[in-house]
């Protein structure tokens, strides 16, 4: 453990629209986290409203999501993983938060609109729809798709259970990697995730989904992603 508390801990950055199914899977990581006993900490926008700011503009939104990038990144630097929700709708942000943290694992809810507005449990969406919440992420203020992330969750095609397991197999790689090791990214088709795989672990990794959705294997050795469909 000491070893471990010397060295950067992930930081795994939820990002995604309102509904998207952020909190719920950051949620499951850190329990898991904490059934590991690994040192951790979950960081949610609506958890610590002492960082947020006044107003959504474009220049508040930046603002908090450096805040809370920074938090992180001191997190890390004390070999404390760093699990984090929040909208963080725009591309500059996220990258000013992954040069401050070492092992930043950007991980895309990539759940689309349509189906945020489906699951809109609160009604956000549809006071947005009618002009009564302004500068509502998605609707009227922007939200910028990550074109590089480490890891793409589509919550169409996954289970919550499913999705943390494979961010689980994620944050493994990175919390005992060497840091001159940081995970190439790996496109897996068609089954609504992108997996990353370092190009120093093992030859061959299997993240096996529990719905039976997909069996992901990463090969450095080719240098390729797969994604096969496990036999019924």
């Amino acid at each position: 453990m000491a070893d471990l508390l010397s060295t950067p801990a992930p930081v795994l950055w939820f990002t995604g629209l309102s509904g998207a199914g952020k909190s719920t899977i950051a949620e499951g990581v850190h329990r898991r986290l904490l059934e590991l006993d690994e040192p951790s900490e979950y960081l949610d926008g609506e958890m610590i409203p002492g960082f947020s700011s006044a107003g959504f503009t474009p220049g508040d939104r930046d603002a908090y999501v450096r805040r809370v990038g920074f938090l992180a990144s001191r997190l890390s630097s004390h070999g404390i993983t760093a699990v984090c929700a929040l909208i963080s709708p725009y591309e500059t942000s996220r990258a000013w938060v992954r040069r401050l943290c070492p092992r930043f694992v950007e991980i895309h809810v990539a759940t689309s609109l349509e189906e945020c507005e489906r699951r809109d449990m609160k009604g956000l969406y549809a006071a947005a729809r009618r002009g009564e919440n302004l500068q509502f992420t998605g609707i009227d203020a922007p939200y910028e798709p990550p074109r590089h992330s480490e890891l793409r969750l589509d919550t169409c095609r996954i289970d919550v259970e499913s999705a943390v397991d494979v961010v689980m197999a994620v944050w493994g790689e990175y919390r005992h990697i060497p840091l001159s090791s940081v995970p190439l990214l790996r496109a897996v088709p068609r089954v609504g995730l992108t997996a990353a795989g370092p190009v120093s672990s093992l030859s061959v990794r299997k993240v096996r989904l529990r719905n039976g959705l997909a069996a992901v294997t990463t090969s450095p050795l080719t240098n390729r992603s797969s994604a096969v469909t496990p036999p019924l």
